[in-house]
Protein backbone atom coordinates (compact mmCIF):
# COMPACT_ATOMS: atom_id res chain seq x y z
CA UNK A 1 0.00 0.00 0.00
CA UNK A 2 1.06 2.90 -0.96
CA UNK A 3 0.36 6.68 0.90
CA UNK A 4 -0.55 10.25 -1.02
CA UNK A 5 -0.50 13.29 0.78
CA UNK A 6 -4.31 13.16 2.09
CA UNK A 7 -3.12 9.94 3.82
CA UNK A 8 -0.15 11.56 5.46
CA UNK A 9 -2.72 14.04 6.43
CA UNK A 10 -4.83 11.81 7.51
CA UNK A 11 -2.33 10.07 9.92
CA UNK A 12 -1.04 13.23 11.84
CA UNK A 13 -5.21 13.66 12.80
CA UNK A 14 -4.91 9.59 13.44
CA UNK A 15 -2.23 10.66 16.30
CA UNK A 16 -4.24 13.22 17.68
CA UNK A 17 -7.37 11.25 18.38
CA UNK A 18 -5.18 9.05 20.05
CA UNK A 19 -3.67 11.83 22.05
CA UNK A 20 -7.11 13.40 22.63
CA UNK A 21 -8.56 9.93 22.88
CA UNK A 22 -11.51 11.37 21.51
CA UNK A 23 -13.23 12.55 18.22
CA UNK A 24 -15.36 15.30 19.64
CA UNK A 25 -12.26 17.21 21.37
CA UNK A 26 -9.92 16.59 18.06
CA UNK A 27 -12.16 18.04 16.00
CA UNK A 28 -12.87 21.06 18.55
CA UNK A 29 -8.81 21.91 18.14
CA UNK A 30 -8.80 21.04 14.64
CA UNK A 31 -11.86 23.63 14.03
CA UNK A 32 -13.39 20.77 12.10
CA UNK A 33 -16.91 18.81 11.92
CA UNK A 34 -16.55 15.67 14.57
CA UNK A 35 -18.20 13.82 11.47
CA UNK A 36 -15.34 14.84 8.97
CA UNK A 37 -12.69 13.48 11.88
CA UNK A 38 -14.65 10.31 11.71
CA UNK A 39 -14.90 10.14 7.94
CA UNK A 40 -11.00 10.24 7.27
CA UNK A 41 -10.19 7.89 10.25
CA UNK A 42 -12.95 5.37 8.67
CA UNK A 43 -11.80 5.96 5.15
CA UNK A 44 -8.09 5.16 6.28
CA UNK A 45 -9.00 2.01 8.06
CA UNK A 46 -10.49 0.96 4.93
CA UNK A 47 -7.71 1.72 2.82
CA UNK A 48 -5.55 -0.47 5.14
CA UNK A 49 -8.01 -2.99 4.95
CA UNK A 50 -7.81 -3.15 8.96
CA UNK A 51 -9.14 -1.87 11.87
CA UNK A 52 -7.42 1.02 13.52
CA UNK A 53 -9.46 1.85 16.85
CA UNK A 54 -12.23 0.33 18.53
CA UNK A 55 -14.72 3.02 19.50
CA UNK A 56 -17.48 2.73 22.36
CA UNK A 57 -19.78 5.06 23.53
CA UNK A 58 -17.70 6.44 26.33
CA UNK A 59 -13.19 6.30 24.82
CA UNK A 60 -11.35 4.98 21.76
CA UNK A 61 -9.02 2.86 21.95
CA UNK A 62 -6.02 1.54 19.76
CA UNK A 63 -6.53 -2.09 18.12
CA UNK A 64 -3.65 -4.09 17.28
CA UNK A 65 -2.77 -2.53 13.78
CA UNK A 66 -3.49 0.65 15.17
CA UNK A 67 -0.88 0.49 18.10
CA UNK A 68 1.56 0.02 15.20
CA UNK A 69 0.77 2.27 12.90
CA UNK A 70 0.86 4.98 15.84
CA UNK A 71 4.40 5.12 15.92
CA UNK A 72 4.71 6.16 12.65
CA UNK A 73 1.94 8.26 12.81
CA UNK A 74 3.72 10.13 15.46
CA UNK A 75 7.13 10.73 13.64
CA UNK A 76 4.98 12.47 10.66
CA UNK A 77 3.20 14.72 13.31
CA UNK A 78 6.27 15.25 15.00
CA UNK A 79 8.36 15.98 11.40
CA UNK A 80 5.29 18.69 10.47
CA UNK A 81 5.40 20.57 13.75
CA UNK A 82 9.41 20.77 12.99
CA UNK A 83 8.93 22.22 9.64
CA UNK A 84 6.35 24.43 11.04
CA UNK A 85 8.00 26.04 13.40
CA UNK A 86 11.33 26.23 11.73
CA UNK A 87 9.29 28.16 8.87
CA UNK A 88 7.59 30.77 11.40
CA UNK A 89 11.00 31.26 12.59
CA UNK A 90 12.81 31.75 9.29
CA UNK A 91 9.07 33.95 8.40
CA UNK A 92 9.46 36.42 11.69
CA UNK A 93 12.59 37.09 11.26
CA UNK A 94 13.84 40.17 10.00
CA UNK A 95 16.59 38.84 7.38
CA UNK A 96 16.35 37.12 3.65
CA UNK A 97 16.00 38.82 0.03
CA UNK A 98 13.06 41.40 -0.61
CA UNK A 99 12.35 40.74 -4.51
CA UNK A 100 10.95 43.83 -5.56
CA UNK A 101 9.25 44.73 -9.07
CA UNK A 102 8.98 48.44 -9.64
CA UNK A 103 8.57 51.50 -12.31
CA UNK A 104 11.81 52.99 -13.35
CA UNK A 105 10.64 56.68 -12.32
CA UNK A 106 9.66 55.26 -8.68
CA UNK A 107 12.73 52.99 -8.45
CA UNK A 108 14.82 56.10 -9.28
CA UNK A 109 13.19 58.43 -7.11
CA UNK A 110 11.75 57.25 -3.63
CA UNK A 111 12.26 53.46 -3.52
CA UNK A 112 16.25 53.31 -3.78
CA UNK A 113 16.60 56.24 -1.10
CA UNK A 114 14.40 54.25 0.81
CA UNK A 115 16.07 50.74 0.18
CA UNK A 116 19.74 52.58 1.21
CA UNK A 117 18.10 54.05 4.52
CA UNK A 118 15.84 50.91 5.40
CA UNK A 119 19.13 48.28 4.88
CA UNK A 120 21.61 50.52 7.04
CA UNK A 121 18.92 49.65 9.52
CA UNK A 122 18.84 45.99 8.82
CA UNK A 123 21.63 44.94 7.37
CA UNK A 124 20.33 41.21 7.38
CA UNK A 125 18.16 41.95 5.14
CA UNK A 126 18.56 42.01 0.97
CA UNK A 127 17.39 43.49 -2.08
CA UNK A 128 16.29 42.22 -5.50
CA UNK A 129 15.50 44.94 -8.05
CA UNK A 130 14.03 44.64 -10.66
CA UNK A 131 13.13 48.25 -13.00
CA UNK A 132 10.65 48.32 -15.70
CA UNK A 133 6.94 49.48 -16.60
CA UNK A 134 6.37 46.50 -18.23
CA UNK A 135 2.83 44.88 -17.34
CA UNK A 136 3.37 41.41 -15.91
CA UNK A 137 2.02 38.30 -15.17
CA UNK A 138 1.27 38.05 -11.14
CA UNK A 139 0.68 34.43 -11.25
CA UNK A 140 4.03 33.56 -12.80
CA UNK A 141 6.72 36.42 -11.82
CA UNK A 142 8.39 35.43 -8.90
CA UNK A 143 7.92 39.02 -6.95
CA UNK A 144 7.18 39.75 -3.09
CA UNK A 145 6.57 43.39 -4.17
CA UNK A 146 5.53 45.24 -7.44
CA UNK A 147 5.15 49.04 -7.13
CA UNK A 148 3.28 50.89 -9.73
CA UNK A 149 1.54 54.31 -10.51
CA UNK A 150 -1.84 54.02 -11.29
CA UNK A 151 -5.37 55.15 -11.19
CA UNK A 152 -6.93 51.61 -10.33
CA UNK A 153 -5.45 47.76 -9.73
CA UNK A 154 -7.55 45.83 -12.71
CA UNK A 155 -5.88 42.51 -12.13
CA UNK A 156 -8.19 40.61 -10.08
CA UNK A 157 -4.85 38.03 -8.87
CA UNK A 158 -3.55 41.03 -6.75
CA UNK A 159 -4.08 43.00 -3.67
CA UNK A 160 -2.86 45.93 -2.85
CA UNK A 161 -1.86 48.21 -0.04
CA UNK A 162 -2.14 52.16 -1.29
CA UNK A 163 1.40 54.02 -0.62
CA UNK A 164 0.67 57.37 -1.53
CA UNK A 165 -0.83 59.69 -4.12
CA UNK A 166 0.50 61.83 -6.76
CA UNK A 167 -0.38 64.21 -9.22
CA UNK A 168 0.56 64.81 -12.77
CA UNK A 169 1.84 68.09 -14.14
CA UNK A 170 2.97 69.74 -16.98
CA UNK A 171 6.66 71.23 -16.67
CA UNK A 172 9.35 73.42 -18.83
CA UNK A 173 12.14 75.33 -18.31
CA UNK A 174 11.81 79.44 -17.61
CA UNK A 175 14.50 79.57 -20.26
CA UNK A 176 12.29 77.55 -22.72
CA UNK A 177 9.14 79.32 -21.73
CA UNK A 178 10.60 83.06 -22.48
CA UNK A 179 12.04 81.75 -26.04
CA UNK A 180 8.92 80.44 -26.70
CA UNK A 181 6.36 81.72 -24.36
CA UNK A 182 3.67 80.23 -21.53
CA UNK A 183 0.94 78.34 -23.00
CA UNK A 184 -2.46 79.36 -21.50
CA UNK A 185 -4.66 77.45 -23.42
CA UNK A 186 -4.89 73.87 -24.94
CA UNK A 187 -4.35 75.03 -28.56
CA UNK A 188 -1.22 76.73 -27.56
CA UNK A 189 0.40 73.36 -27.55
CA UNK A 190 0.84 73.19 -31.01
CA UNK A 191 3.36 75.61 -31.09
CA UNK A 192 5.32 74.26 -28.94
CA UNK A 193 8.07 71.08 -28.50
CA UNK A 194 5.83 68.36 -26.43
CA UNK A 195 7.49 65.58 -25.28
CA UNK A 196 5.82 62.34 -24.71
CA UNK A 197 6.86 59.48 -22.31
CA UNK A 198 5.92 56.20 -25.20
CA UNK A 199 5.94 53.24 -23.08
CA UNK A 200 6.86 49.73 -24.73
CA UNK A 201 3.06 47.96 -23.75
CA UNK A 202 0.99 51.15 -23.77
CA UNK A 203 0.15 54.19 -25.88
CA UNK A 204 0.54 57.01 -24.10
CA UNK A 205 -0.99 60.43 -25.52
CA UNK A 206 -1.12 63.82 -23.59
CA UNK A 207 -4.98 63.97 -22.22
CA UNK A 208 -6.95 67.04 -21.22
CA UNK A 209 -10.27 67.92 -19.34
CA UNK A 210 -12.65 69.88 -21.52
CA UNK A 211 -16.22 70.75 -20.29
CA UNK A 212 -15.45 67.94 -17.96
CA UNK A 213 -14.83 65.27 -20.67
CA UNK A 214 -11.22 64.20 -22.05
CA UNK A 215 -9.67 65.60 -24.79
CA UNK A 216 -6.52 64.88 -26.47
CA UNK A 217 -5.78 67.20 -28.64
CA UNK A 218 -3.32 66.84 -32.51
CA UNK A 219 0.20 67.29 -30.92
CA UNK A 220 3.66 66.92 -33.03
CA UNK A 221 6.14 65.24 -30.11
CA UNK A 222 9.33 66.14 -31.43
CA UNK A 223 10.94 64.17 -28.42
CA UNK A 224 9.61 60.37 -27.28
CA UNK A 225 11.44 57.99 -24.62
CA UNK A 226 10.26 55.58 -22.69
CA UNK A 227 13.18 56.52 -19.65
CA UNK A 228 11.71 59.86 -17.75
CA UNK A 229 14.93 60.88 -16.84
CA UNK A 230 15.36 61.81 -19.75
CA UNK A 231 12.39 63.41 -19.90
CA UNK A 232 13.21 65.70 -17.14
CA UNK A 233 16.78 66.19 -18.11
CA UNK A 234 15.41 67.43 -21.55
CA UNK A 235 13.13 69.61 -19.91
CA UNK A 236 15.92 71.02 -17.96
CA UNK A 237 17.83 71.75 -21.16
CA UNK A 238 15.14 73.82 -22.58
CA UNK A 239 14.54 71.18 -24.96
CA UNK A 240 10.33 71.60 -24.83
CA UNK A 241 7.43 70.58 -22.23
CA UNK A 242 6.33 67.67 -20.91
CA UNK A 243 4.10 65.27 -17.98
CA UNK A 244 5.68 63.80 -14.66
CA UNK A 245 4.71 62.94 -11.67
CA UNK A 246 4.90 66.04 -9.16
CA UNK A 247 6.93 63.76 -7.16
CA UNK A 248 9.79 63.59 -9.62
CA UNK A 249 9.96 67.14 -10.70
CA UNK A 250 9.21 68.48 -7.41
CA UNK A 251 13.29 69.33 -6.80
CA UNK A 252 13.55 70.83 -9.94
CA UNK A 253 10.51 73.31 -8.99
CA UNK A 254 12.02 74.51 -5.95
CA UNK A 255 15.13 75.23 -7.46
CA UNK A 256 13.89 77.23 -10.32
CA UNK A 257 15.06 75.21 -13.04
CA UNK A 258 11.68 73.82 -13.87
CA UNK A 259 8.07 75.75 -13.65
CA UNK A 260 4.16 74.31 -13.97
CA UNK A 261 2.42 75.73 -16.81
CA UNK A 262 -1.63 74.47 -17.58
CA UNK A 263 -1.62 73.64 -13.78
CA UNK A 264 -5.39 72.15 -13.79
CA UNK A 265 -6.25 71.30 -17.06
CA UNK A 266 -4.72 67.90 -17.61
CA UNK A 267 -7.48 64.80 -17.77
CA UNK A 268 -7.56 62.50 -14.36
CA UNK A 269 -3.94 63.84 -13.23
CA UNK A 270 -4.28 62.17 -10.01
CA UNK A 271 -2.40 58.65 -9.60
CA UNK A 272 -2.06 56.43 -6.52
CA UNK A 273 1.25 54.43 -5.64
CA UNK A 274 0.32 51.10 -4.94
CA UNK A 275 2.73 48.35 -2.88
CA UNK A 276 0.93 45.58 -4.77
CA UNK A 277 1.57 41.61 -3.99
CA UNK A 278 0.14 38.39 -5.46
CA UNK A 279 -3.18 37.21 -3.97
CA UNK A 280 -2.89 34.87 -1.46
CA UNK A 281 0.79 35.22 -1.27
CA UNK A 282 1.77 35.29 2.55
CA UNK A 283 4.35 37.63 2.84
CA UNK A 284 6.83 37.11 4.94
CA UNK A 285 7.62 39.86 7.88
CA UNK A 286 10.57 41.42 6.49
CA UNK A 287 8.23 42.23 3.24
CA UNK A 288 5.71 43.67 5.42
CA UNK A 289 7.63 45.79 7.82
CA UNK A 290 9.44 47.35 4.41
CA UNK A 291 5.79 47.87 3.73
CA UNK A 292 4.97 49.87 5.90
CA UNK A 293 8.21 51.77 6.22
CA UNK A 294 8.12 52.12 2.34
CA UNK A 295 4.61 54.03 2.67
CA UNK A 296 6.28 57.02 4.99
CA UNK A 297 9.07 58.09 2.25
CA UNK A 298 6.22 58.53 -0.28
CA UNK A 299 5.95 62.27 -0.27
CA UNK A 300 2.54 64.10 -0.52
CA UNK A 301 1.74 65.49 -4.00
CA UNK A 302 3.27 69.56 -4.90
Amino acid sequence: MIFDLDDLGTLVLFSKVVENGSFSETARQMGIAKSAVSKRITDLEKKMGVKLLVRTTRKVSLSESGLELLDYSRQISDAAKTASSIFQKTNLKDSGTIRVNSSGLFADHILLPAVIEYQEMNPEVQFDIKSDDTLIDLATEKFDLIVRYTRVIKNQSAVGRKLGEDRLCISASPEYLEKRGVPKKIEDLTHHNCMRYSPRTAKSEWCFQVRKKPFSPELSFSFLSCNDSLLKNAAKEHFGLCIMPTSFVRDSYEDGSLVEVLKGQLWAPERLIYGIMPEGHLAPARVKKFLQFLSKKVPSPY
